[in-house]
This record gives structure tokens, sequence and C-alpha cells, in this order.
């Protein structure tokens, strides 16, 4: 009878305990679900005016080749305090833009030279359109 009691404890035991890991790892992908949108919506106002239009980018018409997400906070019992999100984007006049959105800072925005593009990107590169067409 004692084995029984002692065993069915255990079980309970284990069951809390699993209980609690599944509620905190929904708790951290909640958290970085709603971060991740926050960091996508920053993404989407971004508006970089220049005199010249091929260095003009707007986040709502930017073409994304490439797009990394990463978590602060990678333990399975934390809550992530930040996301970030890197984005490597093209303009419609073929120009290369690398960003990175965080959940707690200014978009970091800065121009690609095609090269740079190239070696980033590999066979998602898309060579800028030829002048005059």
């Amino acid at each position: 009878m004692m084995l029984y009691v002692e065993a069915v404890l255990l079980a309970l035991a284990m069951g809390g305990a699993m209980a609690l890991a599944i509620h905190l790892q929904n708790r951290k992908l909640a958290e970085i679900r709603r971060l991740l949108s926050a960091a996508e919506l920053e993404f989407r106002r971004i508006r970089v005016e220049s005199d010249h239009p091929k260095f003009r980018l707007s986040g709502r018409s930017a073409q994304i080749l490439k797009r990394v997400e990463h978590a602060a906070g990678q333990e399975v019992s934390q809550v992530p305090e930040e996301v970030s999100i890197h984005y490597h984007v093209r303009n419609p006049h073929g120009e290369y833009f690398f960003i990175i959105i965080r959940s707690d800072e200014p978009p970091f925005i800065k121009h690609m030279s095609q090269q740079s593009a190239k070696a980033v990107l590999r066979d998602r590169y898309i060579p800028p359109p030829e002048p005059g067409a």
C-alpha cells in the first residue's frame, strides 16, 4: 500500500512539473509572437527618404529576400525580453538594404552594395534593372 501511495505522489509531482514546463513554454511562445508582431509592424513603418529615388526605401513595398528572427533568453524557463529580426531587402530600383528591428531600440538601416548583397544572398540575389529598362 505504501508503494502505491508513493507511486501516486510521484506521478502527481511529475505531472505538475510537466504542466508547469508546458505553461512556461506556452507563455514564452506567446511573448515571442507578441514581440515579433510588434517588430514586423515597426518594419512596415520604415521610410527612408533620399534626394535620389534609387536610395528611397519603404517597409511597405520592400521585397524581403532574407528574414532571420532572434529571441534573447533561449532557456525553456525564460520569457524573452527582446527579439530582433534581421532583414535583407530590395527596393523597386534594385538597391539592397540590411535592416535590424529590435523590440527595444530604433531600427538599424544600412544600404548594401550590389557586391555585398550578392555575397550574402547568393541564389536569392536579383541584379538591378538595366538602365533605361
